[in-house]
């Protein structure tokens, strides 16, 4: 954590409701600064109304900012991010991303993801849905057998997981077994989980889905 400067802290207050640019080292690409309206400043953040443009372009339209707080976030209640896409690099107006490939990016963990045994259908209604399994790109989630003549389960291992919220998405109950909380900064997946039977091979979840969510 880094150390609160208060001198900054209060010399910043004086311009509270006042049109400011702050410059920032956090961001790939953010060298010029965003301007607004300063609305509030604290050792934690720095908050701004400013009118940057629309929300990066997104496919399939998760990120979202309304309100007096315009930074993005991901609502994964419409979709979900994209194994195969980078369009919000590309065309964020304040280019706060790192400018990566798909490559680069598909291993890049955007979220840290729980699994809520007790809320999921298939431990306790013994349904074996199966939808969280069938997308997850990396096989982080996979189907396993609790033994002969039993309801197959969901398997998680957080590791390979990249928060994409495809689990959360498809997730058939409320509120959803899988549980999203945003990462500040990006980390690094253990990447693609090897299984011996995976129903969409080494590639991942498909970019469209025809039958979820339920």
């Amino acid at each position: 954590m880094h150390e609160c400067n208060n001198c900054l802290v209060e010399a910043m207050c004086r311009y509270i409701g006042q049109t400011v640019t702050i410059f920032t080292t956090s961001g790939g690409l953010s060298g010029n600064g965003f301007t607004g309206v300063l609305l509030s400043a604290d050792c934690n953040c720095v908050r701004l109304l400013a009118d940057i443009g629309a929300p990066p372009a997104c496919p399939v339209g998760i990120i979202r900012a309304d309100g007096v707080d315009v930074r993005p976030r991901l609502d994964y209640r419409f979709g979900y991010c994209q194994y195969n896409c980078v369009d919000c690099i590309a065309s964020c107006p304040a280019g706060v991303f790192d400018a990566i490939g798909v490559e680069e990016k598909q291993p890049a963990r955007s979220a840290r993801v729980a699994l809520e045994d007790q809320r999921c259908v298939d431990r306790t209604r013994g349904e074996e849905s199966g939808a969280c399994a069938e997308v997850c790109p990396t096989h982080a989630v996979t189907m396993v057998s609790q033994g002969e003549g039993k309801p197959t389960v969901p398997d998680f291992q957080p590791e390979y997981c990249i928060g994409c919220g495809a689990c959360y998405h498809v997730c058939p109950v409320e509120p959803r077994a899988f549980v999203v909380e945003g990462l500040e900064m990006h980390e690094v997946s253990a990447g693609v989980r090897l299984v011996e039977e995976a129903p969409h091979g080494e590639s991942g979840a498909p970019d469209v889905l025809d039958d979820f969510p339920f």
